[in-house]
């Protein structure tokens, strides 16, 4: 018979979320690949709110047969869902429906949306999302880069400074009015790692800006923003940013391979993310409800 608890061994559901991440028709965008980054992840950067409410795992005899994160944003009232991930070979619908009523009965508070970033070869978790009341919001491509691959070039790029914060902040709102991180979210992720790269007007004003996340101990590096004001399009500072953003996040041994995802309707993007080397690694789609 199939329990559903709280998760206690963040070890084994690590692995058990590594196992089932890496096969495209379990695939879920939100969640990593690798075990350890998984449980840092868990660990460290997930979920406003403590595992009890944020993490359900299903179980048979000691055998995981299904896991569902709820990463809650106290604040927003907002949740990405990690899953539901269920094995195959067992009924997905019961036991996804075990999980999610187990999450949603411990919520101390209402939520307004919940949403979804799945991979488009997972067929099941999207039939499960909309016929468990999910709208499809978009459609987005993983790009990937190799180290290998890239030559670097001089750019006019330089490091935020306060002094672009104005700036910034209206660029990133009209660009991004909707996303995971606001400006002031962006803001207070700088750190040794993670970067916020810009083109200056000269006038303490930016032309663009480009924000990166490095994780060298996980060998990870992402683009997670990139934008060019308006009026300094198809001037070659996507580019410039772009250029920079690579060398960086190269510029640590153990990063060899750079992540981003963009719309798959974005032609002008994805025509410049593949002029600077990016390949087509996976496709996903957005949900929300």
């Amino acid at each position: 018979m199939v329990e559903i608890n709280k998760a206690t061994n963040l070890t084994k559901l690590s692995a058990f979320l590594e196992t089932l991440n890496n096969q495209a028709k379990y695939h879920i965008g939100y969640c990593g690949q690798d075990a350890e980054e998984i449980k840092y992840t868990i660990l460290h950067e997930f979920s406003d709110l403590d595992l009890e409410h944020s993490f359900a795992v299903a179980s048979e005899l000691d055998t995981f047969k299904g896991a569902l994160g709820f990463d809650i944003d106290e604040e927003e009232r907002t949740i990405e869902v990690w899953g539901p991930f269920v094995l195959e070979s067992e009924q997905y619908k019961e036991i996804a429906d075990a999980m999610w009523k187990h999450l949603v009965s411990k919520l101390p508070f209402e939520i307004k949306t919940f949403e979804f970033f799945v991979g488009k070869e997972n067929f099941r978790t999207r039939e499960y999302i909309r016929e468990t009341g999910g709208v499809e919001t978009g459609q987005h491509l993983i790009l990937t880069a190799k180290k290998e691959s890239f030559c670097s070039k001089s750019t006019e790029v330089v490091e935020y400074d306060h002094s672009f914060k104005e700036s910034f902040e209206a660029l990133h709102t009209v660009t991004f009015p909707e996303t995971y991180y606001n400006s002031s979210e962006i803001l207070s992720r700088l750190d040794k790692h993670n970067r916020l790269m810009v083109v200056g007007d000269g006038n303490k004003k930016i032309k663009g800006y480009v924000y990166v996340e490095a994780e060298p101990s996980f060998n990870d590096g992402t683009i997670e923003y990139i934008a060019v004001s308006t009026e300094y399009q198809k001037q070659g500072v996507g580019t410039q940013l772009l250029q920079a953003a690579l060398q960086y996040l190269f510029s640590y041994e153990s990063i060899t391979e750079i992540t981003l995802s963009v719309s798959s309707g974005n032609d002008e993007a994805l025509g410049l993310y593949k002029s600077c080397g990016f390949d087509l690694k996976s496709e996903l789609v957005a949900y929300r409800k």
